[in-house]
């Protein structure tokens, strides 16, 4: 009885994505799928959500652990569980320590370590998990390649480099676990591959990706800040953000197209059950679950996985 309702419940699911028109899907996995099944099979299946009646969220991060860091419009960082319950909350409007002004991006890569963009005061703030200010990176402090102003976002690689989106100038910044600038890419010397109007990084199969809207397309670069190529160009219409879901989708949401995944020129829907009625306004993973950050009437956080239309639960 109970395989029956299983079973039910699936079909159920699949006749509902018809419905919706939401079989329009090309996302190619490891092993021997074909791209055209891909295309028949993939979808996002939503599983929890929750309302931020009280917050005004504009970037997310999500830990090895499934903790949930958000900072929003009122300079206030936030840390939730990870069954998505808001545990503690720091900062306010400010230039001093354990202050903001306009945190714009998230980074908790490592698990122990959060990294926050704070954009107009020109530094990057360092906190432990349960959100205990460390240090700050100020790029008035640096000199030559490694001095910076505007942060807008930051990833962390296994090896503990930091890699910080700035915008002025449209520049990515190589740091080492020490907090020394190593490298500056993305620039002029960049030659095709120059940012216009960058607005977010994320690391991925040993590639840094950058959102750039001002080419409305994904910059490729190696970890070494060498130009690889771009993704998206033709397709994108609003970008908003990108992710890295492993072990090797790169997705970006679209205002128009919605949740777009990345492949050579290809930028395919990846449908969403159920459909949100506010656009993405950040995507990431964790732990084999995907991670949406909604806007529209009010924010919403969104916890699904990646599934296989018909496939057994």
């Amino acid at each position: 009885m109970r395989s029956m309702i299983q079973h039910s419940a699936r079909r159920g699911c699949v006749r509902l994505a018809v419905a919706l028109g939401l079989c329009a899907t090309a996302v190619l996995l490891p092993g021997s799928m074909s791209l055209a099944q891909a295309e028949q099979d993939l979808w996002l299946r939503i599983e929890q959500q929750v309302r931020l009646d009280t917050l005004t969220p504009t970037a997310m991060a999500v830990d090895p652990y499934g903790r949930v860091y958000l900072c929003d419009r009122n300079n206030k960082l936030h840390l939730l569980s990870p069954d998505l319950r808001l545990v503690r909350s720091v900062g306010g409007f400010g230039w001093g320590k354990e202050q903001f002004r306009h945190p714009a991006g998230l980074c908790a890569a490592n698990g122990l370590d959060v990294f926050v963009c704070d954009y107009f005061n020109h530094r990057v703030e360092r906190y432990d998990k349960d959100l205990n200010y460390i240090a700050s990176l100020k790029g008035e402090d640096l000199e030559g390649e490694g001095s910076f102003i505007y942060p807008v976002s930051v990833d962390q690689s296994e090896q503990g480099d930091l890699f910080l989106l700035v915008r002025d100038p449209a520049q990515v910044i190589r740091f080492d676990s020490m907090g020394r600038p190593r490298l500056a890419f993305g620039g002029l010397e960049a030659g095709a591959g120059q940012l216009v109007d960058p607005i977010r990084l994320c690391l991925g199969d040993g590639k840094v990706y950058v959102l750039d809207i001002g080419t409305r397309s994904v910059r490729v670069f190696d970890m070494f800040g060498n130009y690889l190529g771009s993704l998206g160009e033709g397709e994108l219409q609003e970008p908003q953000c990108l992710g890295w879901i492993p072990p090797e989708l790169l997705v970006v949401a679209d205002a128009k197209r919605g949740l777009l995944w990345l492949k050579g020129e290809l930028a395919s829907p990846i449908p969403i059950v159920p459909q949100p009625k506010g656009k993405v306004r950040e995507v990431a993973a964790s732990r084999g679950e995907v991670y949406l950050l909604l806007e529209g009437q009010g924010a919403e956080l969104w916890r699904g996985r990646i599934r296989r239309l018909g496939a057994e639960e």
